[in-house]
């Protein structure tokens, strides 16, 4: 009985042990993410919930829009399980967010050609709440992916046509442990010796 209250312990600290809330880059404070697609602002993610927070819309030069460019280090064994929309100012009823595995993004903002793409999808004023990461997996003409992005690089690419004035996004990037496999089962063992115990008591 012992050990397998000891498991639980284990079993519960394992998933609690994650931080949360912390903002891992504000425009505002941090400064403009890089505008260049093959030299993006560098982040590394951190178990918990992150947030991203920034501005776009005019970008001073005509004719172009303010892009900004983010990669991400995901760390092995770890992976990025959902990304929410937490706040969203948008120009033209929509705005965009990509994502290219590695380092950098190598279509220009232009482009009529999302197929280097890992995914993508447009959010709205309405995407406030909602986790987009399954929407980015499914973009047309992208190469696409299902459930989490697991351990490496990915360049995140968000953008805003509009720029008769300044608009602004907010995302809640979630980074989980990759589960165990054993993971499941021995919540499945222990899940049944409590039922048999629980059963035997009564």
């Amino acid at each position: 009985m012992r050990m397998c209250r000891a498991f639980v312990a284990c079993f519960i600290f394992g998933i609690s042990s994650v931080a949360q809330g912390a903002t891992f880059y504000n425009e505002a404070i941090d400064g403009d993410l890089s505008d260049l697609r093959l030299s993006p602002t560098s982040r590394t993610l951190e178990l918990g919930t992150q947030t991203l927070s920034g501005k776009f819309g005019p970008s001073g030069a005509q004719g172009i829009p303010d892009l900004d460019y983010l990669t991400v280090t995901v760390l092995a064994g770890q992976q990025i399980s959902s990304l929410f929309v937490r706040g969203a100012d948008v120009g033209g009823g929509a705005s965009f967010i990509g994502v290219q595995q590695g380092t950098q993004v190598t279509v220009p903002y232009t482009t009529v050609d999302p197929s280097p793409m890992l995914g993508y999808t447009h959010f709205y004023t309405s995407s406030v709440g909602e986790d987009i990461l399954p929407l980015i997996g499914i973009g047309p003409g992208a190469i696409g992916f299902q459930g989490p992005l697991g351990g490496g690089q990915y360049t995140f690419w968000i953008m805003e046509l509009a720029d008769d004035r300044e608009f602004s996004y907010s995302f809640e990037f979630e980074v989980m442990r990759v589960p165990a496999p054993a993971t499941a089962t021995l919540f499945l063992v222990l899940a049944a010796h409590f039922g048999g115990r629980r059963s035997r008591t009564h």
